[in-house]
């Protein structure tokens, strides 16, 4: 096996903001299973860190959908939510969805059985 040299990429097509940092990808022999389970476990652990990440920004979007959705006069939030957010209104569903359940999925991501 050899690593990549200094001039090769090992960043996917697409991933110009650098979400994926650049993996040290190993050009393989054989089936390339070793190589292939060690990059597989490095995209694992930083799978586990997005999502983490991604489950603070849904629910705090959804807490703040929540407290939006109360101050609206009855019949007022999908024109609300069109007017003044970013999201669809099955999107704010979901986040707000995620805000409520934040105690059991939060619990489900230890466990790294996530439930929505």
């Amino acid at each position: 096996m050899r690593r990549l040299q200094d001039n090769e990429s090992s960043t996917p097509e697409g991933d110009d903001q650098g979400i994926i940092p650049n993996l040290q990808r190993l050009q393989h022999d054989d089936d390339g299973s070793e190589a292939d389970e060690i990059i597989l476990r490095e995209l694992a652990e930083k799978e586990k860190r997005c999502v983490g990440s991604l489950l603070a920004i849904w629910i705090h979007a959804g807490e703040v959908l929540l407290a939006r959705r109360k101050k609206c006069p009855h019949g007022s939030w999908r024109a609300w939510l069109k007017a003044h957010a970013p999201y669809s209104h099955d999107t704010a569903r979901v986040y707000m969805g995620i805000a409520k359940n934040k105690d059991r999925i939060l619990r489900s991501q230890k466990t790294s059985r996530l439930v929505f």
